[in-house]
């Protein structure tokens, strides 16, 4: 009689002819649950190579677990418990503003370097850049480097273990840096490596390296060696710039991401409004001289984007993230086709600025940023979404039932996760109670630790 007092009350999700729930492309991907996630927004956003979740920002804990400014999260969005970063950054030099990360990228060794703003690692200092062993502590092989001025805005590990950095610092030590350096695999700074020499003035956001080693960089600047070029242009090594490539005059804004395709065209994106005297919104694609490719048009109807970043698809699509506006919803992540229109099957409808982005190798997305809500569902600055329909999961939902039993219909030797919400009419994280392997079909499942004088719906997922 005890047991029934606890369990009256709670009611369980009600059927839809036990089918599967659609999801479209740019949906939310309930497979991946941060919980309540992090308490602030998140800056960037990298894949480890075992499919571990790096995220830095402004936040100091996710899912109210103490994470100050970085994190590593499992590939369900669980915290990664083993990565303690503890203090973490400290505040940069003469400094009153909190520090923040605004750069991670997983070291080839397990290890993670981390840029941003910030003079200390757990009191040890190490200004605006970090090398962290695969526990989150301080890798002292990584001697504090003497950036002058940060913060550092992104890191790029290469293949032959050198290390790009890309900032607002110009200078490193005594040496003349520009916004752009190569480290190499000791840290030691790449004394050949200056492809930013020839900025007069300005800033560099943003960079490629081509196959043949000359590299494309853009941002907010002029040059003069040895001749002009305005907010993009193409180097080689020495710094020398290429006079081949010429974009012309840009309008309206720098240039804040630039990505390669494969056939060597070049993607831009910022908050330009033209380039060489055509109409460009944000982005633009240039063949390999630098010319406008007039083959790229941005779709009519995304207003006043200011695009951060780029990411080009193995399909073609090209992927931008950042600010902008799109009919009556807030935009923050776009799929364009490779002709630059509208894929109109992406609609992640997020609410706020869309500060990172990361592929998967099977095409769903995870942002971070600055929104609460994405796809119509409440979810605190980091998401994953579906990217494309075939790889939507299979959701399987419980029978109504006015007690925390029930039955789970599904496919004997499958996994699901059992999960719960308190409220249907609000768009909510569910919250997950526990996996379960079909043993038969249906299967009686417990919640065992029911909240007492409310309700609960459930719902079962079918893990991939």
């Amino acid at each position: 009689m005890k047991l029934q007092k606890v369990l009256v009350g709670l009611v369980g999700l009600f059927t839809f002819c036990n089918g599967a729930l659609a999801q479209h492309d740019g949906s939310l991907d309930i497979t991946f649950n941060p919980g309540s996630g992090p308490n602030l927004p998140v800056f960037a956003v990298a894949l480890a190579t075992n499919g571990d979740v790096l995220i830095g920002g402004e936040f100091t804990s996710v899912n109210g677990q103490t994470r100050n400014y970085v994190a590593r999260l499992n590939p369900d969005g669980s915290v990664d418990g083993s990565f303690l970063p503890g203090q973490g950054p400290g505040y940069a030099p003469y400094s009153q503003v909190p520090p923040y990360v605004l750069a991670v990228e997983p070291a080839p060794d397990g290890g993670v370097y981390i840029g941003g703003y910030f003079g200390t690692y757990n009191g040890v200092q190490t200004l605006y850049i970090a090398k962290l062993r695969a526990d989150a502590s301080l890798d002292l092989s990584w001697p504090n480097v003497a950036f002058n001025n940060g913060p550092v805005n992104s890191i790029q590990c290469q293949a032959d273990g050198t290390v790009l950095v890309q900032g607002g610092f110009s200078t490193i030590g005594a040496v003349a840096r520009n916004g752009l350096a190569k480290f190499n695999s000791d840290a030691s700074l790449n004394l050949s490596f200056n492809p930013a020499g020839g900025v007069t003035n300005g800033s560099i956001n943003a960079f490629a390296i081509q196959p043949d080693g000359n590299v494309i960089i853009a941002g907010s600047f002029t040059t003069n060696n040895p001749v002009s070029r305005q907010n993009i242009a193409r180097v080689n090594q020495s710094g020398v710039l290429d006079s081949t490539f010429n974009a012309g005059y840009i309008g309206g804004g720098s240039i804040q991401a630039v990505v390669l395709q494969t056939d060597g065209k070049v993607i831009v994106g910022g908050g330009f409004t033209s380039i060489n005297g055509y109409s460009r919104l944000g982005v633009a694609r240039l063949n390999t001289n630098g010319t406008v490719d007039t083959t790229f048009v941005l779709s009519p109807g995304i207003a006043n984007p200011t695009f951060d970043g780029i990411s080009v698809l193995s399909d073609g699509k090209v992927m931008l993230w950042g600010a902008f506006s799109l009919g009556q919803n807030y935009g923050g992540l776009v799929r364009l086709n490779p002709d630059g229109s509208n894929d109109g099957m992406f609609n992640p409808q997020a609410n706020g600025i869309v500060n990172a982005a990361a592929v998967q190798p099977d095409g769903k997305v995870l942002a971070g940023g600055y929104f609460s809500s994405i796809s119509g569902t409440n979810i605190n600055y980091l998401a994953r979404l579906i990217g494309t329909s075939t790889n939507t999961p299979g959701l399987q939902f419980l029978s109504i039932n006015r007690y925390a039993g029930m039955f789970l219909g599904g496919t004997v030797s499958n996994t699901y996760r059992v999960e719960w919400t308190t409220n249907l009419n609000t768009p909510s994280l569910w919250n997950p109670l526990f996996n379960v392997t079909l043993q038969s079909n249906p299967q009686f499942v417990l919640d065992t630790n029911p909240i007492s004088g409310r309700q609960r719906f459930y719902r079962a997922v079918a893990l991939p």
